[in-house]
Formats: C-alpha cells, sequence, structure tokens
C-alpha cells in the first residue's frame, strides 16, 4: 500500500478539498517527499526532458562510475551515506524548517536533499495553517520570504512581480550551487514527473477515442437515450455556447487574469490551501515557466463555494444544461452534499483516479484551455489502481505524472484500441475536452484528468432518473461509503464513521422522493431489482443487500459467540474530494 510519512502537524493545519468524497488509504496533508514508487533506474525514453536545474541524475548513471559516486556520496553525507535517500528525507521531513535551512551548508549533497520541494510544501502550508498569501517561485523561497527574509527585502522584492526569480537570485546567492555526483532516483522523480503531459493527448492521435456529439442534436430523451441509459462517456460541442462566461472570439472573463482583476483578493481552496486569487494566478504563472522544481503535483483550485464568495456573481455567467437539469439530491435540500465546484489550475494540474462519490454522474465544461481525459468502466479498475473488493479502499498513485510514467504504456497496451486481446481492447477511453466541450461522465466510471494547458472549468455532480435505482442501492448497501451529506447538529456530534446515521441518509432520501416525487421513486425501486449497477457487491438475489448487509449479519451472529467482528481499519481516513 502507498503510505505517506510528513512532518507532524496539527489537526487544524490538515484541511482537505471540500465534497467530492471517496475512501482512500490513509493519508495526511501532502504526500511525503519520499514516497512509495515503482523502481526505476532511469527515465523512460519518452519522458526524457531537459537536464535537473541542480545537476542531479538518476540512480542508474551511478553505473558509469561507481566509485566515483560512492566516495562523493561517503564524503558528502557522512555516515547519513549508509542510510536510503527515502529515509534521509523522512528524517528531515521530522525538523523544523530552520534547521533544514541550516543543513544546506553542511555539503552539496545536504544542499540537494533541503531543496527537495515537497519539504517546503508542508513546511509552509503547516507553518500558514493552509493559507496561501504570497508566492514567490517555489515552495522554499516563498517559507523563506514568509519567515526568514528581512522585511526591507520582502517589499523590494513584491515590487518586481515580473521578475521575482531574479531578483531572489540576488538574495540567495546559495541557489547557484549544483551537485552533479549526487544520483538518485528519490530526488530526481519529482523533476522527471515536472515533463508536459500534452504529448499523451495530441489531436492527431488515433489512439483518441472518446466520443463526440453535437449538443444540437440531442435533447433531453434522445441524450439519455443515447448516453444516460448506456452508460457511455461522452463530449459535447454547442452545448454552452450560450454562456456569457464563455467567449471564443474574445477573452473569457473566467480566464485566470480575468478573474483575477474582478476577485483579486477573494479566497479559493486549492486543495490543502486557501488562496486568493491574485496569488493563486501569479503560481499559475510560475508552474508554466517552471524549471522543473517548482511542484511536481501542481495545486488544483476546486472550490464549491465560488459562487457564495463571488456574491453571486459566478453564479449568473454559467447555467446547467438542459440535458443535465434533472438533479434528484435537490430533494435533501440543505443536507445535500456539496454537487457543484470552480475548477482551475495550470498544465499539468489535475485529479488522480477515482469515481465520483455516492453513484452520481458529473459534467465538466471547459470555459478556458483543454483537459485530457482517460477513462475505465466501472468493472475494471485501471493499471496501478488496487481497491478491495467492495471498493472502500483504493490504493492508487499520489501523482497524475506517476501514473503516466510507470502505468500509462501497459494500460494502452492492454486496454487501448490497438490491444491485442480482443476481450479488452478499447475499454480504455481518451479524448481531449476543449474549451466550449462539456465532457459527460457516467456513474461509477474511473477517471483522471489533466490540464494540457493553463485551464478553467466548472462541474457538477447530479443525480437524474437515470442514475436514481444505483444511486438508491449504493446508499442502502454501502452506507459506510455514503459521504458528502450536510446531517444535521445531532448527528454532527456523533462519529463520523457511525454507520447506522449515514444508513439513515438513505431513509431520508427515500422520505423526501416519496413527499415530491413519487412516481419517480416507484419507479427507481421497481428497477432496483434488476438493473446493473457498479456498486453491487452482493452474491445472492438482486436486491438482496450487499456486503455490508451480510457483515452486519456476521456481527450479529457472532455476537452471541462472544466475538466481535471489527469493521474499521485502524487509522482509516476518507479523503474528502478526489476532483476530476
Amino acid at each position: 500500500m502507498v503510505t505517506a510519512i510528513a512532518r507532524p502537524s496539527s489537526p487544524s493545519t490538515c484541511v482537505t478539498r471540500p465534497a467530492k468524497r471517496a475512501r482512500f488509504a490513509p493519508s495526511v496533508l501532502e504526500p511525503s517527499p519520499s514516497r512509495a514508487r515503482p523502481k526505476r533506474t532511469s527515465p523512460p525514453p519518452a519522458t526524457f526532458h531537459r537536464p535537473h536545474p541542480l545537476g542531479l541524475k538518476p540512480s542508474g548513471n551511478a553505473l558509469f562510475d561507481p566509485d566515483r559516486v560512492r566516495n562523493a556520496r561517503i564524503a558528502s553525507l557522512g555516515s547519513f551515506a549508509r542510510l536510503p535517500d527515502e529515509l534521509i528525507l523522512d528524517l528531515f521531513s521530522f525538523l523544523d524548517a530552520r534547521t533544514v535551512f541550516r543543513l544546506q551548508v553542511v555539503s552539496r549533497a545536504f544542499f540537494a536533499f533541503t531543496r527537495h520541494q515537497a519539504l517546503w510544501k508542508v513546511y509552509y502550508l503547516s507553518d500558514t495553517r493552509g493559507r496561501l498569501d504570497r508566492w514567490d517561485g517555489d515552495w522554499r523561497r516563498t517559507y523563506w520570504t514568509t519567515f526568514c527574509a528581512p522585511d526591507r527585502v520582502v517589499n523590494a522584492l513584491y515590487d518586481d512581480n515580473d521578475d521575482i526569480a531574479r531578483e531572489l537570485d540576488l538574495v540567495m546567492p546559495a541557489d547557484g550551487i549544483t551537485a552533479p555526483n549526487v544520483c538518485s532516483d528519490v530526488l530526481y522523480q519529482p523533476h522527471l514527473c515536472s515533463a508536459p503531459l500534452d504529448s499523451h493527448f495530441s489531436t492527431t492521435n488515433a489512439l483518441q477515442n472518446l466520443q463526440r456529439a453535437d449538443a444540437r442534436s440531442l435533447d433531453v430523451q434522445k441524450f439519455a437515450a443515447d448516453f444516460a441509459e448506456q452508460s457511455v462517456p461522452v463530449i459535447l460541442t454547442h452545448l454552452v455556447d450560450h454562456w456569457s462566461s464563455l467567449d471564443l472570439q474574445a477573452p473569457s472573463s473566467w480566464a485566470l487574469g480575468a478573474l483575477t482583476e474582478r476577485f483579486a483578493e477573494v479566497s479559493f481552496r486549492a486543495e490543502a490551501a486557501s488562496v486568493p486569487m491574485r496569488v493563486y494566478a501569479r503560481y499559475c504563472a510560475s508552474i508554466e515557466r517552471d524549471t522543473g522544481t517548482v511542484d511536481e503535483s501542481p495545486l488544483y483550485l476546486f472550490d464549491a463555494e465560488f459562487v457564495r464568495r463571488t456574491d453571486g456573481k459566478m453564479g449568473e455567467e454559467f447555467e446547467v444544461p438542459a440535458i443535465f437539469g434533472e438533479d434528484l439530491f435537490r430533494v435533501m435540500g440543505a443536507q445535500r452534499p456539496d454537487y457543484r465546484w470552480l475548477i482551475a489550475g495550470p498544465s499539468r494540474a489535475g485529479s488522480t483516479w477515482h469515481k465520483d462519490p455516492n453513484s452520481t454522474s458529473a459534467w465538466n465544461a471547459v470555459i478556458t484551455g483543454s483537459k485530457g481525459w482517460i477513462l475505465f468502466p466501472p468493472d475494471i479498475p485501471p493499471p496501478g489502481v488496487f481497491v478491495s473488493e467492495d471498493e472502500a479502499e483504493v490504493t492508487a498513485p499520489l501523482s497524475l505524472a506517476e501514473w503516466f510514467s510507470n502505468y500509462y504504456a501497459h494500460a494502452l497496451s492492454t486496454y487501448g484500441p490497438r490491444a491485442r486481446d480482443p476481450t479488452t481492447r478499447g475499454k480504455m477511453i481518451q479524448g481531449v475536452c476543449r474549451a466550449g466541450e462539456v465532457m459527460y461522465i457516467p456513474a461509477g466510471w474511473w477517471h483522471i484528468v489533466v490540464n494540457l494547458e493553463s485551464c478553467v472549468a466548472v462541474t457538477q455532480n447530479f443525480v437524474s432518473e437515470t442514475e436514481l435505482p444505483a444511486v438508491l442501492r449504493f446508499m442502502r448497501d454501502r452506507p459506510e461509503q455514503v459521504s458528502g451529506f450536510k446531517l444535521d447538529a445531532t448527528q454532527e456530534e456523533a462519529d463520523d464513521d457511525d454507520d447506522d446515521a449515514k444508513a439513515g441518509v438513505y431513509t431520508r432520501f427515500c422520505e423526501a422522493l416519496e413527499r415530491e416525487l413519487p412516481k419517480i421513486l416507484e419507479r427507481a425501486r421497481a428497477k432496483m431489482g434488476t438493473s446493473v449497477s457498479s456498486v453491487d457487491v452482493g452474491k445472492g438475489e438482486p436486491g438482496g443487500g450487499g456486503l455490508w448487509e451480510t457483515l452486519k449479519a456476521a456481527q450479529a451472529g457472532d455476537a452471541q459467540g462472544g466475538f466481535s467482528f471489527g469493521f474499521g481499519v485502524e487509522g482509516d481516513l476518507e479523503m474528502d474530494e478526489a476532483p476530476w
């Protein structure tokens, strides 16, 4: 299982993205700088790019001159040379930031370890309690200017926004130090993972097999029959041409630059950080001109409260397309989960493999930029993704670049449109969604999405009558995985893992549907026993419960014999959302 170790921090600093809840293996604020990866001795040719800024090399390069590299390691690391690089970084992660600053003067190897950006990302977000109020080129520089630099230097730096990196070089002369004799996969991997990913999504690539449809030829009924009921992902064109936020002939009012002018001091949620739009735009600009050391996994702005934060202005500049207009979770009123999000980020930002929560479907409209999508059917976990039988626990690579580097080629050869095995051929679906286009993701589909350039989008989860039988079965049979519902004050005081409370959500939802939409509920219940659902886990008769009911029965039976069945996993943690 992929694990993560980071410097201990108070719970208040561990801020997760709101809503899109999915259950994953235990994690912390930020993956450890030494997170587990498949071993690789050298970068694959497809992702080879510019040299590392510090002159670092992958471990395989030590084979060319092993004595020199070994002697340099011993001379530079001393007793630490006996330790694996992963362990050295883990030890560093338990030190405070000022101590790590001092360690950079010990030797070139120590300097290389202390320049690891993932360390400084954790330090900064921990010490600011999740606030990112300035950005000075990379996480290490930003920490220094926030907590260590004299005020006169900080003020001078911020007077020259366009040349911040050059100015910082003047006050941080150690940045010119290199470490050409350091060969380390651990230290080189983030640089390798900063390679652009757009080559996998070339518009001339015959491997792009994601369906496209002109929405002008679709009404609600035809869309449901052709795509929703058939569970077919599709990119829809000409569906949102009338949105005021979308003008393909002029700069969009939702482009990052325009959003900065309109909402400069408004703070939005970007993963573990709360960041003003002006700072986030500055951060994205630095990623686009990155030298390969800024951020292996760029911060992804993913905010469910964007309409409220902008006093309703952004809510007036888009509307839900008619073919997605039916959303039955609305009957839950204020108790429904978050369901719409503003999504923004630089190239390479995105989300790793996940299914949308509560068996919902989703649409994702790109306002500016473009996104690459890869999807797998509900019953085929993507290569590199390991799922428990009931899908309560998912272990996957911790970054997009890591999956593309280590698993994309295998996925393409096994499940792509040219796979040798006809039973798996074409199961992997990929394509590009551009500005003005809308991606439809059916319930239960695994998907990964990556920005191919700086991108702004809006997305929404929904439950139509098509998804309702599967949603009801999910809520009934897997109450421990139901997520995001805003319980009342009494239930909020209960344990977050109280499955009886979560099971009550199913009852409330059915009661609300019975009051407002009884015929729809009746039709859904009639289909529940015969529909094929991606969330079915039972081995018995349709509608007969499933794994959760089996476990509850086992618990009741074992109780008489003095044995208590354990449902949870010690240390289990819910990751509040997995954005797309």
